[in-house]
């Protein structure tokens, strides 16, 4: 008989986790589905308007004493999509 080496794949032993890796699975929480707590916002639609300059200055200067700004935006916006849909 002859001696025939045969390659035999060596496992090597797991890697230590990282230390960011144990922290990210002690952080990790089963995600449960969110109770709605408070009252539900009066105006859930947001946005970003880019206006040329001077507009708010123009805005600041048309409002009445007891309304704000978003409140004059909103107004404008809707009256302004009542009249495009005659």
């Amino acid at each position: 008989m002859t001696d025939v080496e045969i390659a035999v794949p060596v496992k090597k032993p797991p890697r230590k986790p990282r230390p960011s890796e144990i922290a990210a699975k002690k952080a990790k929480v089963v995600k449960t589905k969110k109770k709605a707590v408070g009252r539900p916002f009066m105006y859930p639609d947001m946005t970003l308007v880019r206006m040329p300059k001077g507009t708010l200055k123009r805005v600041h200067s048309a409002l009445k004493a007891d309304e704000g700004q978003a409140d004059f935006m909103r107004t404008s916006i809707m009256t302004e999509l009542t009249r495009r849909r005659k």
